[in-house]
């Protein structure tokens, strides 16, 4: 298994494990389990956990594919008490996956975009190879 499909397989692997825990702690998201963020953007699988089960299966036998990968820095900005609100270096590392799956749609029409969150300093990231930096996933979060 190369570096790279070892990565995807991690992901994977960790993204169902996050969002298996989130939902024993908080129960499902909603009664369809699709958020709605408008113009058609589902913020997860309105399938439940067979839709998620499915394309994680897809990804791994090659038939979802990969299409980039971007880091990028989150500030968690907000009025909430929550809200972490960083800034600069201070803020943490995520990272995007694009993945076309001609299962679901055609390439040009439709990708499944997963957010991976994690808590390591935007500033510190570049202390490790990019497909190290995310040794641990707090949170994960998909739109299709």
């Amino acid at each position: 298994m190369s570096q790279d499909n070892a990565l995807w397989e991690r992901l994977i692997g960790d993204a169902i494990q996050a969002d298996k825990k989130a939902t024993e702690l908080d129960g499902p998201s909603e009664a369809g389990g699709a958020v709605d963020e408008g113009d058609g953007v589902l913020r997860n699988f309105d399938g439940g956990w067979k839709q998620w089960n499915d394309f994680c299966t897809r990804v791994s036998s090659g038939k979802a594919t990969p299409s980039c990968v971007i880091d990028f820095a989150y500030a968690d900005a907000g009025q909430g008490p929550k809200n972490l609100n960083l800034n600069g270096d201070k803020r943490l590392l995520e990272r995007l996956y694009c993945f076309h799956d001609p299962q679901v749609a055609s390439a040009s029409d439709q990708l499944v975009v997963v957010h991976a969150h994690s808590l390591v300093e935007w500033g510190e990231r570049n202390k490790k190879p990019v497909g190290e930096r995310l040794e641990k996933i707090t949170s994960v979060n998909v739109r299709h």
